[in-house]
């Protein structure tokens, strides 16, 4: 647990959390990473941002918060002189699939992504949108 506080507060830290607010109440978080080797491990160059831990409130989902994030991420990477964004998830998670073809984005292939022990081997769909 305290692994993950470390973590977390690291990435705050490097400002790679992102926090959508309705007025005053948060309704959605994202993080924006600059590379991700351990999915992606044959990119070399610093073409892309890396969305992770998208969550949206659900009361959210009715106003589509969760592709505006992601459409705020492709501006984002535009702004960093990028041209694409990347994401995964695990390839049996047939509504994340369905969700992000239906924002855009495009297959870009299986990989079975070794993490650190505490998570280990995932089999991740990886996705990818031209900003």
């Amino acid at each position: 647990m305290r692994t993950n506080i470390r973590y977390y507060a690291q990435s705050i830290a490097l400002n790679e959390v992102q926090l959508a607010f309705v007025g005053h109440e948060l309704v959605g978080t994202l993080r924006v990473l600059p590379r991700e080797p351990i999915v992606w491990p044959e990119i070399v160059e610093d073409d892309a941002v890396y969305v992770h831990t998208l969550a949206v409130k659900r009361a959210g989902t009715d106003q589509r918060l969760g592709h505006h994030m992601l459409d705020w991420a492709g501006a984002r990477a535009a702004t960093l002189q990028r041209t694409y964004v990347r994401l995964d998830c695990v390839t049996d998670n047939t509504f994340l699939r369905d969700y992000y073809s239906q924002a855009g984005f495009n297959e870009r292939g299986e990989i079975d992504a070794q993490f650190p022990a505490r998570v280990g081997m995932l089999r991740l769909q990886r996705y990818e949108k031209r900003v």
